[in-house]
């Protein structure tokens, strides 16, 4: 199945879409700062940025108020970079009606992988090294 395609600012304000990021593996993730296994995760999830850096590109995707979000991410040490969806759209283009929810996307653009709820650091590795192809 192929990712549909957005566009969104970052938290920075900087426009991101999905299609630009052609010929990357993508990882996104659905989260929000008041959700305890989103928060849980979420030190995997740049665990995994930075070992992964220059190969595949992390995002994440969270409807709250940028102030929240900016916030969030400077006390914790974070620099996924958090792409704002706060009218939803791109939650209702993916279905997403619980969080955390996380997608692999291929460099062909096609999903290799989507969990819903959290999953372990080594299952997430894998999914990536599986998209990535044994680089």
């Amino acid at each position: 199945l192929a990712a549909a395609d957005f566009q969104l600012k970052s938290v920075s304000g900087e426009a991101v879409r999905l299609s630009d990021l052609g010929g990357s593996v993508v990882v996104f993730d659905f989260w929000a700062t008041w959700c305890g296994p989103c928060r849980r995760e979420l030190p995997i999830v740049e665990k995994l940025r930075t070992e992964f850096a220059g190969k595949v590109q992390f995002l994440g995707i969270n409807d709250e108020d940028k102030g929240t979000v900016s916030g969030f991410l400077k006390k914790n040490g974070y620099e996924l970079p958090v792409l704002m969806d706060g009218r939803k759209d791109v939650h209702r283009q993916y279905g997403i009606r619980s969080i955390p929810q996380l997608f692999v996307i291929g460099r062909d653009g096609v999903i290799r992988q989507h969990y819903v709820g959290g999953r372990s650091e080594e299952a997430l590795r894998k999914a990536i090294e599986a998209a990535l192809g044994g680089e």
